[in-house]
């Protein structure tokens, strides 16, 4: 298993990949379309501002109407960035080399679908809040030490509903439900029990609600679990500490929720995977970074529950 250095310096110095060509290609066009609207809007900004001298329009007016042409022209300028075959080929490289091989880096047997949803059943089985509307992709199937499977997705959940209006008009609300990293382990041993790892504050009055020894790992969480016994056998003190790192290092919500013989784990991240473009650099390693933490944090505490849960006298 390698670090997050090696994977990054290798992906990023090998001038010959096709993610480096594909990124020279889609910078020049992007210096190209820039340079093409820079012109287009200062004569669009010259234009208007002979315009509204003439017909005295006052100094104020003029430049509240010029500064919302410039905000269009940015955001023609951002879609026509993202839409270019250039853009998307690049787009793409990037989540089948750097994406992938950092997938490879920790999982076996890895299948990494982009463009393809996790099945809903998985995620609406866990009844984690009510929505409508379901949306997935970049969807991995694996396996943990060649032998517990493992599936994980971007997932975005909402609740659409209809009201009245003030007016007496019908409109439609969207509301964001879930909007992150979902992700299902299944093991070869059940608890025969639930245990819930929330935010704190999740479930203050819950009678269910587990006491844990930890003083700093209780500031984050919250546990709640149909047998006392073993949550506490589970929740060891090395899985509470790693708990509380990765809380503290990436700043990220989190839950888990073991349940018999499966494991699920959401991180509320908003998406991901996506490459997020950085003028000097072919790959992002700020927001790579995060990509590698959080599948190397899902690797290790799943690796230490299944531990813990073998065990476990059930």
């Amino acid at each position: 298993m390698k670090d997050f250095d090696e994977i990054y310096n290798k992906l990023n110095n090998d001038e010959d990949s096709e993610l480096h060509i594909a990124w020279e290609e889609a910078n020049k066009e992007k210096q190209k379309i820039e340079k093409i609207l820079i012109i287009e809007c200062i004569l669009v900004n010259f234009c208007f501002l002979i315009i509204f001298l003439k017909i005295e329009i006052s100094l104020v007016s003029t430049l509240m109407f010029l500064l919302l042409i410039n905000i269009v022209i940015f955001l023609i300028f951002i879609a026509i960035i993202n839409s270019t075959k250039k853009q998307r080929r690049l787009k793409s490289l990037y989540k089948n080399t750097v994406i992938k091989t950092i997938i490879n880096n920790f999982y076996d047997n890895a299948e990494y679908l982009p463009n393809q949803q996790m099945p809903e059943y998985i995620y609406k089985q866990l009844n984690y809040e009510y929505y409508n509307r379901y949306k997935s992709d970049d969807y991995i199937k694996a396996q943990i030490d060649k032998k517990y499977n493992f599936e994980m997705a971007e997932i975005l959940t909402e609740e659409e509903e209809k009201y009245t209006n003030s007016d007496g008009r019908t409109e439609t609300r969207i509301t964001k439900k879930f909007y992150g990293l979902f992700s299902k382990i299944e093991i070869d041993k059940s608890i025969n029990a639930e245990l819930k790892i929330v935010e704190n504050g999740k479930m203050f009055l819950n009678k269910n609600r587990l006491k844990m020894d930890s003083s700093e790992f209780e500031k984050y969480f919250d546990v709640q679990t149909s047998n006392k016994i073993i949550g506490m056998q589970i929740l060891t003190a090395d899985i509470m500490e790693e708990l509380v790192n990765f809380e503290r290092e990436m700043k990220i919500r989190y839950d888990i929720y073991i349940k018999n013989n499966e494991i699920y784990l959401r991180f509320h991240t908003g998406p991901m995977f996506e490459m997020k473009r950085k003028k000097d650099q072919i790959i992002n390693k700020e927001v790579t970074y995060k990509y590698f933490t959080i599948l190397k944090f899902t690797y290790n505490v799943a690796q230490n529950i299944i531990n813990a849960i073998n065990n476990v006298q059930i």
